[in-house]
């Protein structure tokens, strides 16, 4: 996802699909929070930002590995 992407999703107020935000990256509550939203409509997992949607960022990227092992 491009930095306009995430940016145009956090702005919008009434999404068609949730976005969950998750602060700190962790690989368990990543898991659940994909988890949920598949066994729901869909939606969004934003990494790097907090539930008022202000940007903290990540330190590592290798998550994604980590995630796939876990789901």
């Amino acid at each position: 996802m491009d930095r306009s992407f995430v940016e145009m999703l956090l702005s919008q107020k009434h999404l068609p699909l949730p976005v969950e935000c998750v602060a700190q990256p962790n690989v368990e509550k990543i898991g659940k929070s994909i988890c949920a939203l598949l066994n729901a409509q869909g939606g969004w997992v934003i990494i790097g930002v907090d539930d008022n949607y202000n940007s903290i960022g990540i330190e590592k990227l290798e998550f994604e590995k980590e995630i796939q092992r876990f789901l």
